[in-house]
């Protein structure tokens, strides 16, 4: 489990380890987010846990964009 934080707009994250891969997915808060407050990212390793030094890679991050914004969903016809 990762504590992160950002200046800018960032609010979440999605993180992994590519020579080991995860056994599952990690977890976060519910709610509605808010900028320059720290947030948590995580995952599980498949057993053994890998050691030595670990490389994480950023695969997404969050961005919250102020505004008030509206969208329209049109279900396709079956």
């Amino acid at each position: 489990m990762f504590t992160m934080q950002s200046d800018s707009n960032i609010v979440g994250a999605n993180i992994i380890d590519l020579q080991h891969p995860p056994m599952g997915g990690g977890g976060g808060g519910g709610g509605v987010p808010v900028v320059k407050l720290p947030f948590f990212v995580g995952f599980g390793y498949q057993v053994p846990v890998p050691t030595g030094p670990l490389t994480m890679t950023f695969q997404s991050v969050n961005v919250l964009l102020p505004g008030d914004w509206s969208v329209t969903w049109s279900p396709a016809a079956p």
